[in-house]
């Protein structure tokens, strides 16, 4: 198929144009034969012009097509050609008049001894047929120009030729003849065109996994010919892949690994790798395991020294197989996006020496850090319970009149979470929550908000509001610590709040669909039913007893079987409920457990309503959940054995000496 570039729609003219041009290019002849140029829509006749007219040629358009559809076009003769090609042979002998043959001089393959013009615009071109590369044709005045393509003219047409409307030429020239396809979209490609359906889904297409199985496929065009050239693969697809991949999520080995073997390749064909796909390699290069480990932060200064260095990606990660190897790039200098992804990375190690490392690298560099360079040591204060460090993180921030924002909020309130002090978890989250729904105590709350910052630099701004992550950690810090009102409270106000924007689709485009509903409250339930496993009690209380519908009519912050009943019943009654992890299930059951006093009715009967309600049996056989079961629905279970009375302890005496 022909594929061509074009703006707005196709004119009756340009169209007449088109057809001439090409028939003249097929010929190779100063004049037009009266044939008919049929359309392969309407297959309306059409008469061309005589030499005699003159007629204008609109600019320039570039025509671009695979040389693999050409030659399998040129190579077949039909039955109508060899009809034709008899006749005009015999009319010339009729005649006797020496005509150059144009149309067979193209369409007829496999044919040995035919007389060339020696005057031909194309006599330079004798290469054999299966050896041209036939990518472009410029339609001109005089519709010359065939040449092979360079990767070098590939770039710079680039984006030219990825623009949203093409007009398209069939594959079926019969009789000197083309047929005409009339103008289509990129999503109408002719499915048996594997090859342009490929290059399709990695233009068009935001799953990283169709986009990888595309290009691995179009990897095989290279390996074959080592020339882009001779496929449809150009270097801003690999630009392509590389960004889809990079901005899809979760993060995983695999997804770095298929990182750096387009970086790879790509270097390798001559592109060059970009800024920002460094940065993304070496954000990738720390991220895939649940735990960051100081073997991925060496990974990461691996692929930092390939790029300062200009050494192809990989090299110091295979270590001495590559010393010895030539650069091939320039160097390119870090950012101070390269240095925080960097620091990030050592601070999720939680190892030292890392963190010194990635921070001398920001100091050498002599650049500004930005707010989520601050962030990043937050979060390395924040898990080695250093609550001096996240204050002077934070009175650095206001120093150099960066914004705390809602994110760095949320990390100074697990920071104090973390380190026992509730008090301020309240205070910060009252703050938030009367952004929301405004108090009566208006003096209070803003005597609170100058105490916040005179004594902890902490400056909440009038726009920021409380997010999810808000609610789940003020919920997961009070049942931790053993405040089941506050909790209840925090939870009524998250399952109330306006639902923020949803999620960025680009991280769930790998997925079937996105969440169904903003906030998930599971992580929410998961943390108050764990605080019930550790603060539960057997002791009943008549006061604590409270309404199914509503969870603000807590009168009691005492963990005992009411309440956590009442809990049960409005997590059972939510229609949106996601279905709930084995953890989450695992705790619930514990919880009744310690509240119920191992009654064997009680579990029994909460067990059957989550297996009927959530699916399950969950887990495999050696699952904790499956022995958990087991031994519910068991007999020693139900009808425990009367265990004897205790021993008693002998006590050995020793002898002094």
């Amino acid at each position: 198929m022909l594929i061509a570039s074009t703006v707005g729609p196709i004119s009756t003219k340009l169209l007449s144009t088109a057809r001439r041009a090409i028939t003249h290019q097929l010929c190779r002849t100063p004049s037009l034969p009266s044939i008919c140029i049929r359309s392969s829509r309407s297959r309306v006749p059409y008469v061309p012009l005589e030499p005699t007219q003159t007629f204008s040629v609109p600019p320039p358009v570039t025509v671009t097509f695979p040389r693999k559809t050409v030659e399998k076009t040129l190579s077949v003769p039909s039955a109508r050609e060899e009809r034709s090609k008899a006749r005009q042979k015999r009319d010339r002998k009729q005649s006797g008049e020496e005509q150059a043959g144009c149309a067979s001089h193209h369409l007829q393959s496999g044919k040995k001894g035919k007389k060339k013009k020696k005057n031909s615009a194309v006599q330079g071109n004798k290469v054999s047929r299966r050896q041209r590369i036939w990518d472009r044709v410029e339609f001109s005045e005089h519709c010359s120009g065939v040449g092979p393509s360079t990767v070098k003219a590939e770039n710079a047409l680039a984006e030219q030729q990825l623009k949203d409307h093409t007009f398209s030429f069939d594959d079926h020239l019969q009789e000197g003849c083309a047929d005409f396809v009339s103008f289509t979209s990129m999503d109408g490609l002719p499915e048996g065109d594997r090859e342009m359906n490929l290059i399709h889904i990695i233009e068009r297409s935001t799953s990283a996994t169709d986009v990888w199985q595309a290009y691995t496929e179009l990897r095989e065009y290279y390996d074959q010919s080592q020339s882009l050239s001779a496929g449809l693969l150009a270097l801003h697809h690999l630009h392509r892949v590389i960004r889809v991949l990079s901005e899809n999520r979760p993060k995983t080995r695999t997804r770095f690994i298929r990182l750096l073997d387009v970086i790879q390749f790509l270097q390798k064909c001559g592109g060059k790798v970009q800024l920002h796909e460094w940065n993304a390699l070496i954000h990738s290069a720390g991220r895939g395991w649940r735990k960051t480990r100081v073997e991925d932060f060496q990974l990461v200064m691996d692929v930092y020294n390939d790029m300062v260095t200009g050494a192809p990606a990989g090299t110091t990660m295979a270590g001495s197989i590559y010393d010895n190897a030539p650069l091939q790039g320039k160097p390119v200098h870090p950012d101070i996006i390269t240095l925080t992804s960097i620091l990030d990375i050592a601070a999720r190690t939680l190892h030292a020496p890392s963190i010194r490392r990635a921070t001398g690298l920001l100091h050498d560099a002599s650049l500004s850090p930005n707010r989520f360079t601050h962030l990043s040591m937050l979060r390395y204060f924040i898990s080695t319970r250093q609550l001096s460090g996240v204050r002077s993180t934070v009175l650095k921030m206001k120093e150099q009149g960066l914004e705390l924002g809602i994110d760095g909020l949320n990390a100074c309130i697990w920071a104090y979470s973390r380190a026992g002090d509730l008090e301020m978890v309240r205070i910060i989250y009252r703050v938030l929550r009367h952004r929301i729904w405004p108090e009566d105590k208006r003096a209070e709350v803003a005597a609170i908000m100058r105490q916040l910052k005179s004594e902890e630099a902490i400056d909440i701004e009038p726009h920021l509001i409380p997010d999810e992550v808000t609610f789940f950690e003020v919920v997961q810090a009070m049942a931790y610590h053993g405040d089941l009102l506050v909790c209840l409270n925090t939870l009524t106000d998250m399952l109330s709040a306006p639902h923020n924007s949803p999620a960025d689709p680009k991280i769930y485009a790998d997925a079937t669909s996105a969440p169904s509903s903003y906030p998930s409250i599971m992580p929410a339930f998961r943390a108050i039913f764990l605080g019930f496993a550790k603060h539960g009690v057997t002791q009943t209380d008549p006061s604590a007893v409270i309404r199914h519908s509503t969870l603000d009519t807590f009168r009691s912050t005492r963990w005992n079987h009411q309440n956590l009943l009442s809990l049960f019943e409005v997590f059972m009654g939510r229609p949106e409920c996601a279905r709930p992890s084995r953890s989450v299930i695992y705790w619930i059951i514990v919880a009744f457990m310690k509240t119920s006093m191992h009654d064997p009715l009680v579990i029994r009967d909460i067990w059957i309503r989550m297996e009927a309600r959530f699916s399950g049996p969950w887990g495999g056989r050696e699952n904790r959940l499956q022995r958990l079961r087991k031994m519910i629905f068991s007999n020693e279970y139900l009808h425990p054995p009367t265990s004897p009375q205790p021993r008693k302890r002998k006590v050995h005496h020793r002898t002094r000496m």
